[in-house]
């Protein structure tokens, strides 16, 4: 039941996303995100459906610390959710810098 409910909200996201895309101001910097984070939930929607489950290909491994897997989908999310973060504080009403992202 998991793969299913998992692919189905992996592609209702990315709908939204499409769609939110296609409504978001003109901001060089909102497009570049929600395009990292869209690339990235596709990505592993084509991991899923392939697959079968998402695979983790990077591993990081240093004296006893270990950093969970992860892979490059993931990378694109995480970004593209930084530079959403970014662009939402820079682009405030009554913010002093202001431009094209």
């Amino acid at each position: 039941w998991q793969q299913p409910l998992f692919i189905g909200l992996a592609l209702v996201i990315s709908t939204l996303l499409v769609y939110w895309l296609w409504r978001s101001p003109s901001v060089l910097s909102y497009r570049l995100a929600l395009s990292a984070i869209l690339g990235g939930a596709l990505g592993n929607v084509a991991d899923r459906l392939r697959l079968g489950y998402v695979e983790d290909l990077l591993d990081f491994h240093y004296a006893q610390w270990h950093w969970p897997s992860f892979n490059l989908a993931d990378v694109w999310i995480v970004l593209g959710a930084a530079l959403f973060i970014w662009a939402e504080i820079r682009h405030q009403p009554g913010s002093r810098r202001r431009g094209i992202g």
